[in-house]
C-alpha cells in the first residue's frame, strides 16, 4: 500500500457466511458498487462460523479529499478520532 492508497478493515467473529452464494439483499452489492465509484476494490472473505473480514481498497485522489468519503460513496456515517484509556488514538 502507497501513500496514495486508503485502506479500511472490518472484521468479525459473528457466524459468518459462504461468499460465493448468492444472497437475497443489497448489503455486499451495495458495497461493492460504492467501492467501484470511488475507484476502489472490496475484498470479503468469510466462512460459516468463523466470522467476516471486509477490505476496502481505494486511491487516495484528490476529489475524495475534498469530499467527505460519506459525501461520495454516501450512506456511511463519518469516522472521528478518539482516544482510548491508554491515550492512544483509534478511529472508530
Amino acid at each position: 500500500m502507497d501513500a496514495d492508497t486508503v485502506r479500511s478493515v472490518a472484521h468479525d467473529n459473528g457466524r459468518g457466511f459462504d461468499p460465493s452464494r448468492a444472497y437475497e439483499g443489497r448489503g455486499l452489492r451495495s458495497m461493492r458498487e460504492r467501492s467501484a465509484r470511488v475507484g476502489g476494490e472490496l475484498k470479503v472473505e468469510s466462512a460459516p462460523e468463523r466470522g467476516t473480514t471486509i477490505v476496502l481498497r481505494a486511491p487516495l485522489t484528490r476529489h475524495l479529499l475534498a469530499k467527505s468519503l460519506h459525501e461520495r460513496i454516501g450512506g456511511l456515517a463519518p469516522f472521528r478520532r478518539t482516544r482510548n484509556s491508554r491515550g492512544t488514538a483509534r478511529v472508530g
